[in-house]
């Protein structure tokens, strides 16, 4: 950053951020005179957005949970067809597997079969399956909102995320 010293000259090529106070010879930071204003330090920064990001990482997991057993409650109480009908392809797939499995190690198949059918029942499997679509609608909904809080200047090309 060129900054101009007396009668409009150039007086120092400084880095971004940075001013010379030519009456005390002194190099300064730009906001150094304003409360809450200038680039935080990297030892505040970082540990901040970690934070943040576990956060949003927490609060998102939270609400996909939700989500996944507020439509799961949803379709076995008021759909109660439509959810039978989402059971038995769940059964279908299951059945899938373990005969995917003992084709590909028969010696393990009954420990599949016990495992997946046994434990890991239709209902279960469709409770993945919609944790599974609310995870992705969630993620997807928030991609757009962060897209969407990006600021177009008038030149029609996108503005960088501040850091």
């Amino acid at each position: 950053m060129v900054l101009s010293g007396q009668s409009g000259q150039p007086a120092a090529l400084l880095p971004s951020g940075y001013q010379i106070v030519l009456s005390e010879f002194t190099v300064t930071p730009r906001y150094a005179n304003r409360v809450g204003e200038g680039p935080m330090h990297w030892a505040v920064r970082i540990p901040l957005r970690l934070m943040l990001s576990i956060i949003v990482l927490l609060v998102t997991l939270i609400l996909e949970i939700f989500l996944s057993m507020f439509t799961y409650m949803y379709l076995a109480l008021v759909h109660l067809t439509f959810f039978g009908e989402l059971v038995r392809y769940a059964r279908h797939a299951l059945n899938g597997m373990v005969d995917l499995m003992e084709s590909l190690a028969p010696g393990l198949s009954t420990q599949a079969h016990a495992t997946l059918v046994g434990e890991l029942g239709p209902k279960s499997f469709l409770l993945l399956f919609i944790g599974l679509f609310a995870s992705g609608l969630i993620r997807v909904i928030v991609w757009g909102w962060r897209k969407a809080m990006v600021r177009v200047p008038s030149t029609g090309k996108a503005s960088p995320k501040p850091s």
